[in-house]
C-alpha cells in the first residue's frame, strides 16, 4: 500500500487551510458596506469569475462563536469541505503552528478590518482562499517577519510566501491565503489576476454590482454566490469517448431517462430560478436581517388569500412550520400522467378514490401548511423526552364537501388495508372514532398498534383530522391537533410574533413562508440525545447506523474507464447534482482511494470495496491526478447519524428563531427575506410539556411585547 506523500511543500492530505471553513459563515456577521463595491472592499482584489465571495468587517465576536467544534464541522461541510469533531484539533493545532496564535487571538488580529472568503462554489470550495486586513498597528510585512515566511522564487507574480504549509500573498495592506502547491489551484489564479495591469475583478462584475443595487444601502456583510457554468446534466468527456468495452466506475450513473415521469409541481424557493444570488445582512442587535436577491425571471405570483393566514394561527410551541401554495388540481393532473404501472397511479385509479380525490381538489384552496411541535405520547415513561408530531393544514373552499370526501377517503383507504392486512394474518385497523377537540368534533384512526409492529420505540401515531373554521386539519397525534385548535381560536397563544421578527412582512401570494424555532429543537435533541445514552447508546454511533442507511450503495456521480496497467480510473464525465460534481472533473484519473493508492489490476473493485469501507462514513478520500500533479479530494458521501443531531444542538446554541419569506411582487428578479434571531441566553424558551386549553401559555416578554400588532 502507497501512502501519498507531500508534494512541492505542500501536504497532500488537504486538511482545511486556517479559517478556510470559519469563513464559509461570514453570512452572521456585522459595521457596513455601501450601497456599491468601494475601495476598500475586499472584492477588488478577487477575480470576476469566481463562484463564491463572502465579506464582513467588524465580526470578532460572532466569528469566535462559531468555532465551536460542531459549527465548524456544519460550516465546513456547507463549503465542501467535510471533516469531523477530531479535525477541529487539528485546525486549532494548524493555526497555532501557522500564525502562532490561538484561534480567537488570530481572529481579532487578522481580521480586525475585515475579512472575505472566496471558492469555486456552495459545496465546491476544498481548494479556497481566505483574504484579510489585520489590525492596523500590525502591517502584513511585521506578521510575516513574525511567523518566519519563506518567501517563494517567483519574482514575475507578485509576492508569496510559504507559512508551513499555507500560501501567502501580500497585496497592498491584505493578506491572502491558500494552498500554494497546486498548479492550478485558486492561490495561483488569484496570483496571476493580480499580476495582470488591465484585471477586471469582482468589484468589476456586473451581476455583482446589479445585485448589490438591489438591497438595502449599507449592509453589514455580503453573500455572493454564482452557479456553476454547466449546461448539461452530465459534465462532458474532455477525452476520447468510451469504447464498448469500457467498464464503468463503482457508481456510475446514466442520465435520466427520456421517458421519465413527468415531475410534480411543489413549491420551491422563490430563488430556486436565479443563477447568481447576492445576500446582504443588516444587524439590529440579536436579530439578523438578511436580503436575498437573485439574477433571474422572478416566479408568478399567484391569486390568493393573505399569505401567513395559516402559520401564524399555530401554536407558540411549534418548532418548525412552512406554509406555501400547493394547486391540488394541477398536482392531481399529474399524478394522473405516471406510468400506468406506477404504484402511486395503481393505488389512485381506484374508481372510487380517483373520483374523492377530484372533489375534494375541487373544494380545497390552495394555501397549505405544515407544522411540526412536541406532544407528550401516554405510553412514554416519564423520563421520555417528548415526540415531535406533524400537521397539515390547507385552506377549505367548501367546508361540507372537504369533510365528506376526506372521511369517504379514508374509509376507502381503511377497508383496502384491512383487506391486505387479513390475507397477510395480521389484525385489522381499529375501527375510527370521535374525539372531542374544544366544541368540534374530530375523527381520529389509531395507528399505534401498527406502527409498533414495525417499531416499538414510535409510541403512539394517530391519523385525526377536523375542519376547523376555514381549514382542513390532518395530524399525527390528537395533543397536537388540540394544540393547534386552541390556538386558531385565541385560546392559546400563537406564532404570530415570531414572525414579526421580520422586518419585511409576507407579502400576499407568498410561494413559502418558513418558521423555525431552532432554540427550542436544539434544547429538544439534546434531551433525547442524553435519553439515547442511557437506554440505547449503541444508536449514538456510526457503526450501528452503517447498514441503516436509506440510499444503500454509495453514488458519487463518477463515470470513469479503468486503465488497468496504469492501476487508475479515467474520469470520462460527472453526474450534475451527485456528490462529486464540482469536486472530480472530466480528465481526472482517480489512482486511489481512502489515501492509499491502488495496488492491483482491477481499480475499479478497489475503488468499490474502498467506497464500502470508507474509514468515515461522511465522505471519502480519493486520490485524483490531475495535470500530472496528485491530489486528495475529499467528496462527501450523504449520510445520516446522530452527527446531525449534534449539529442541530450546536445550531440551535447560536441561533434562537429563524423567519424566512418570498416576496413575489419583485419586478426586478426574485428576492426572500431571512431574518435570524441570536440566543442570547441558555435557558429555554418555552417548556415542553403541552399546556391544556383552558390555561393560556406564559410566554417570554420579548414575544409578547410584539404580540400587540397582530
Amino acid at each position: 500500500m502507497i501512502l501519498v506523500k507531500r508534494q512541492h511543500g505542500g501536504d497532500a492530505r488537504r486538511r482545511p487551510a486556517h479559517g478556510l471553513c470559519l469563513a464559509a459563515a461570514l453570512l452572521f456577521a456585522p459595521p457596513a458596506f455601501p450601497q456599491a463595491p468601494d475601495l476598500d472592499s475586499l472584492a477588488r482584489y478577487v477575480p470576476a469569475d469566481v463562484g463564491l465571495f463572502v465579506e464582513v468587517r467588524g465580526a470578532e465576536d460572532l466569528l469566535t462563536a462559531l468555532t465551536e467544534p460542531q459549527i465548524w464541522t456544519t460550516l465546513a461541510e456547507l463549503a465542501g469541505q467535510p471533516s469531523g469533531p477530531q479535525d477541529t484539533q487539528e485546525w486549532r493545532r494548524q493555526i497555532q503552528q501557522t500564525v502562532r496564535m490561538e484561534p480567537e487571538q488570530a481572529i481579532r488580529v487578522l481580521f480586525a478590518r475585515g475579512v472575505a472568503f472566496i471558492g469555486e462554489g456552495p459545496g465546491r470550495s476544498q481548494d479556497a482562499l481566505v483574504l484579510c486586513r489585520p489590525a492596523a498597528e500590525t502591517s502584513p510585512n511585521e506578521l510575516l517577519a513574525r511567523w518566519q515566511a519563506k518567501r517563494l522564487a517567483e519574482p514575475e507574480k507578485p509576492e508569496a510566501y510559504l507559512l508551513v504549509s499555507i500560501g501567502v500573498v501580500v497585496l497592498d495592506d491584505v493578506l491572502i491565503f491558500g494552498d500554494a502547491t497546486r498548479r492550478d489551484g485558486m492561490f495561483q489564479r488569484v496570483r496571476e489576476f493580480a499580476a495582470q495591469r488591465a484585471r477586471r475583478s469582482l468589484a468589476d462584475d456586473a451581476d455583482f454590482r446589479a445585485l448589490l443595487a438591489r438591497v438595502p444601502p449599507r449592509a453589514t456583510g455580503i453573500v455572493f454566490s454564482r452557479a456553476a457554468r454547466t449546461t448539461d446534466a452530465v459534465s462532458p468527456p474532455t477525452t476520447q469517448p468510451r469504447t464498448p468495452t469500457s467498464q464503468p466506475a463503482a457508481d456510475a450513473a446514466s442520465p435520466p431517462s427520456a421517458s421519465a415521469a413527468p415531475p410534480v409541481s411543489v413549491p420551491a424557493l422563490a430563488l430556486r430560478s436565479a443563477d447568481a444570488v447576492l445576500l446582504a445582512l443588516h444587524r439590529e442587535g440579536p436579530l439578523l436581517h438578511f436580503t436575498a436577491v437573485g439574477r433571474g425571471v422572478p416566479a408568478p405570483q399567484a391569486a390568493a388569500r393573505e399569505s401567513g393566514s395559516l402559520i401564524r394561527r399555530l401554536p407558540a410551541r411549534t418548532l418548525l412550520a412552512w406554509e406555501g401554495q400547493i394547486d391540488y388540481r394541477g398536482l392531481l393532473s399529474e399524478l394522473e400522467r405516471l406510468p400506468e404501472r406506477d404504484v402511486l397511479r395503481g393505488a389512485l385509479h381506484l374508481p372510487t378514490q380517483m373520483e374523492s380525490l377530484r372533489r375534494l381538489a375541487g373544494a380545497l384552496g390552495q394555501r397549505t401548511c405544515l407544522a411540526i411541535g412536541p406532544v407528550r405520547a401516554a405510553s412514554s415513561g416519564p423520563a421520555t423526552p417528548p415526540l415531535p408530531a406533524a400537521a397539515l393544514l390547507v385552506s377549505a373552499e367548501d367546508r361540507g364537501e372537504v369533510e365528506l370526501e376526506f372521511g369517504l377517503l379514508v374509509d376507502a383507504t381503511v377497508a383496502l388495508l384491512n383487506v391486505l392486512t387479513l390475507g397477510r394474518g395480521l389484525p385489522p385497523l381499529p375501527p375510527i372514532r370521535e374525539e372531542r377537540v374544544d366544541d368540534a368534533t374530530a375523527l381520529l384512526l389509531d395507528l399505534s398498534a401498527a406502527a409498533q409492529r414495525f417499531d416499538a420505540g414510535i409510541g403512539e401515531l394517530h391519523l385525526c383530522w377536523l375542519v376547523d373554521q376555514d381549514a382542513l386539519i390532518v395530524a399525527t397525534h390528537l395533543d397536537w391537533l388540540r394544540e393547534i385548535v386552541a390556538a386558531r381560536r385565541r385560546s392559546a397563544a400563537d406564532l404570530a410574533p415570531l414572525l414579526q421578527l421580520s422586518r419585511n412582512a409576507a407579502a400576499p401570494g407568498a410561494e413559502n413562508l418558513i418558521a423555525i424555532q431552532s432554540g427550542p429543537i436544539a434544547d429538544l435533541v439534546e434531551r433525547w440525545l442524553e435519553h439515547l445514552g442511557r437506554v440505547r447508546p449503541e444508536v449514538l454511533q456510526e457503526s450501528w447506523w452503517r447498514g441503516r442507511q436509506p440510499r444503500g450503495d454509495v453514488r458519487l456521480g463518477i463515470q470513469a474507464t479503468p486503465q488497468a496497467e496504469q492501476r487508475r480510473l479515467r474520469v470520462d464525465a460527472v453526474v450534475a447534482g451527485l456528490p462529486a460534481a464540482g469536486l472530480v472533473q472530466p480528465g481526472d484519473y482517480i489512482i486511489g482511494c481512502n489515501r492509499r493508492r491502488f495496488t492491483t489490476t482491477q481499480p475499479s473493485v478497489e475503488m468499490r470495496d474502498g467506497l464500502r469501507q470508507r474509514p468515515n462514513a461522511r465522505w471519502v478520500d480519493l486520490i485524483i491526478e490531475r495535470n500530472e500533479t496528485p491530489l486528495i479530494v475529499r467528496v462527501p458521501v450523504p449520510f445520516f447519524d446522530p452527527v446531525a443531531l449534534r449539529r442541530v444542538v450546536a445550531i440551535g446554541k447560536l441561533a434562537q428563531r429563524v423567519v424566512y419569506c418570498d416576496d413575489l411582487s419583485a419586478t426586478d428578479g426574485p428576492r426572500g427575506f431571512l431574518t435570524i434571531e441570536l440566543r442570547t441566553s441558555p435557558r429555554p424558551l418555552f417548556d415542553f410539556e403541552p399546556v391544556p386549553a383552558s390555561q393560556p401559555a406564559v410566554l417570554p416578554a420579548r414575544l409578547t411585547d410584539r404580540a400587540g400588532d397582530d
